[in-house]
């Protein structure tokens, strides 16, 4: 399992190298501009998954709720 996120990793580091490398950056500022875009991408990715869990997560929860007989759990997701 460490193996693959680990090639995944460097899979992801190669792209971004070899896309940079074709329009002409070398050197410092290739790296920099790299891990700028690959920090960029890392945190548009945990949005999005927070987002995505997020809504799945509040409307599953909502539902099983409202079909449950307590009502500790009306309370709970009550205050939205």
């Amino acid at each position: 399992m460490d193996q693959t996120i680990g090639d995944f990793g460097k899979s992801i580091v190669y792209f971004t190298e070899n896309l940079l490398q074709k329009i002409n950056l070398t050197g410092d500022f290739l790296v920099i501009i790299r891990t700028l875009i690959i920090l960029i991408g890392a945190v548009f990715f945990c949005i999005l998954l927070w987002w995505a869990t997020r809504k799945i997560l509040i409307t599953i929860i909502h539902k099983l709720a409202d079909k449950s007989k307590t009502m500790w759990d009306d309370y709970l997701v009550g205050n939205k």
